[in-house]
């Protein structure tokens, strides 16, 4: 056993256990609980070890108290959440994620869809494993389009990294009944990695999960239709997308930022390396790039030497 300072713990090769008021505690890595536990023991928080020791404490505070656990009914902040919103909590908990904002957000979004029917359509889509959330609370979907990057269906779209399609919700077909209609289609990553083809490419697009209108029942709700969405890059391996730790590894510098400029308008570059140390104005550039919701804006002050970072909302 090992002592950090109040915390007795043994480390083993997919666990660790905690001896806690003479109890060993075994957390194996399968535990929702265990990332977190192994984050607490590091920073020699022990109240914050003994808390999450508990799984449902463990949810409720990662939630920061959003999340609560009542019998076999999962609620959140109040409200009683589908069983495919729980799913994606589960696989980001899974996955290793103890910063669960990104999920906190998708899940606003999500409630935030002005159509109960769209919400109720959506489910089965998005409970996906394939279907990635971001930090952002945005879907992290695919397309499949022609070799020149136009969409199969009408060609008038062009469909390369960084393109931005929208339409009026009114226009978008919100009939599940009908397959092939009007909207913006995208897929599972089997959907649409087969609609693409050998002739064609697959995209990764990212959509905001208020925008979701219909769930055409034809496919095995293998795919959805949205009224704005963007392409974020070609999937060249054409593998289905997976967690990792780098897709969440700028979250908190984006948080950093977001925070600052809310308070002081802008922040400047010196500030942020204060903070994150590591940190160039090519990083807070590239922030905005996987985050097609925000502009985030940098102009050299020459008075005092240095990056003024300003960030607008533009959904």
């Amino acid at each position: 056993m090992k002592n950090n300072n109040e915390i007795i713990f043994a480390p083993g090769e997919n666990s660790i256990t905690i001896l806690h008021k003479g109890k060993p505690n075994v957390i194996t890595s399968d535990r929702v609980n265990y990332r977190a536990i192994l984050d607490a023991v590091k920073a020699d928080d022990a109240e914050l070890v003994y808390e999450l020791l508990d799984e449902v404490q463990a949810i409720k505070t990662m939630t920061e108290g959003r999340v609560t656990i009542t019998g076999n009914k999962v609620f959140f902040d109040d409200q009683e959440l589908n069983g495919a919103i729980v799913s994606k909590l589960t696989h980001m908990l899974e996955s290793g994620f103890t910063n669960l904002t990104g999920w906190m957000k998708f899940t606003e979004k999500l409630m935030s869809n002005p159509s109960m029917k769209s919400r109720e359509q959506s489910y089965p889509f998005i409970a996906r494993t394939d279907i990635l959330i971001t930090p952002e609370g945005n879907c992290r979907g695919y397309k499949g389009v022609r070799d020149d990057f136009k969409d199969k269906f009408s060609g008038n779209f062009d469909n390369s990294p960084g393109m931005k399609h929208k339409m009026p919700r009114r226009d978008v077909d919100d009939d599940i009944n009908n397959g092939c209609s009007y909207g913006f289609h995208i897929g599972s990553h089997k959907y649409a990695d087969n609609w693409g083809g050998s002739d064609g490419k697959l995209m990764i697009v990212e959509f905001n999960p208020k925008h979701i209108v219909s769930v055409p029942s034809c496919s095995n709700y293998e795919k959805l239709r949205v009224c704005k969405y963007k392409v974020i890059e070609e999937c060249t391996d054409r593998q289905v997308l997976q967690y990792t730790s780098s897709s969440y590894n700028d979250h908190d510098l984006f948080e950093f930022i977001y925070d600052q400029v809310n308070a002081n308008e802008t922040v400047s570059l010196t500030h942020i390396q204060e903070q994150f140390p590591d940190t160039n104005i090519t990083d807070v550039i590239s922030l905005g790039e996987s985050r097609p919701e925000y502009r985030i804006g940098h102009q050299f002050n020459d008075d005092y030497m240095d990056w003024d970072i300003s960030v607008e909302y533009t959904d």
